[in-house]
């Protein structure tokens, strides 16, 4: 200790700070680890992608068989009274789909909420429901890890616009995903 105080303080030699090095050797540490994870997130990108286009076009058929689009099915036009409204007396797909009895109530549960099916459609409204769930607990949580390192990473000057450009690509789909969880739901 006295022979490292004399040439500090007499001889001027600067002795590096322990804790800081081994901070520094954290820091260097922790980017070599988020490099190697980057690294992954490329190579894993194009199939997670496919992927989660093929659950969004599984639920929106589902969704579309469960209860199709609007303009599918209704006839909007005055009745016979001169209001507007559906046109009871048509024959138009309304019924087919049951729309227009009231003799049975479908309400849609998928993650916390109620789905209550016809019996025709279960194993329509359970691939919906698996789709949703495979959203919730695969997809956006991976997204939301890809997220985090790719905002903790500090890459180098030449692959800077490529971490930026999917850190923004991650960032749209999670936004796409929930997007569509929270329009099945």
């Amino acid at each position: 200790n006295l022979g490292r105080r004399f040439l500090r303080d007499t001889l001027h030699i600067k002795f590096p700070n322990p804790q800081e090095t081994r901070q520094a050797d954290r820091e260097e540490t922790t980017q070599r680890l988020l490099a190697a994870r980057v690294e992954q997130i490329q190579a894993q990108w194009d199939d997670f992608i496919a992927s989660a286009r093929l659950v969004l076009e599984e639920m929106e058929a589902a969704f579309r068989v469960i209860l199709p689009k609007p303009e599918e099915f209704t006839d909007w036009k005055p009745d016979h009274h001169g209001e507007e409204g559906f046109d009871d007396h048509s024959d138009q797909p309304v019924q087919a789909y049951g729309l227009g009895s009231r003799s049975y109530e479908l309400t849609i549960e998928l993650g916390k909420h109620t789905l209550q099916e016809p019996f025709l459609n279960n194993p329509v409204c359970e691939t919906l429901r698996g789709a949703w769930l495979e959203l919730d607990h695969h997809h956006v949580p991976l997204l939301l890890e890809w997220i985090h390192v790719l905002t903790r990473y500090k890459p180098p000057e030449t692959e800077k616009a490529l971490v930026d450009r999917y850190t923004k690509e991650a960032i749209d789909w999670r936004r796409r995903l929930l997007d569509a969880m929270e329009k099945y739901r």
